[in-house]
């Protein structure tokens, strides 16, 4: 298994929140990567996780609302 970096990271959980899989909970690791207790420049992998989560799943919802909203606006053509 290989460490990923920060940015890895947080892209990572991106597209996990984004996509409803895993959890806010950064898990040891992921996708065949090594996940350290802490990165070498001092970053908490726990908050780049929580923060990355936490956007993609923003934009999850911010997605659906959008789709619902075409949806509707669609049918009343």
């Amino acid at each position: 298994m290989s460490t990923l970096t920060p940015d890895q990271l947080y892209d990572f959980a991106y597209q996990a929140g984004l996509n409803g899989q895993e959890s806010m909970t950064c898990p040891s690791s992921y996708l065949g990567y090594v996940i350290p207790e802490i990165f070498s420049n001092g970053e908490i992998p726990q908050k780049i996780w929580r923060s990355g989560y936490a956007e993609g799943l923003e934009n999850y919802g911010t997605y659906m609302a959008q789709g619902a909203e075409d949806a509707a606006r669609d049918w009343q053509d």
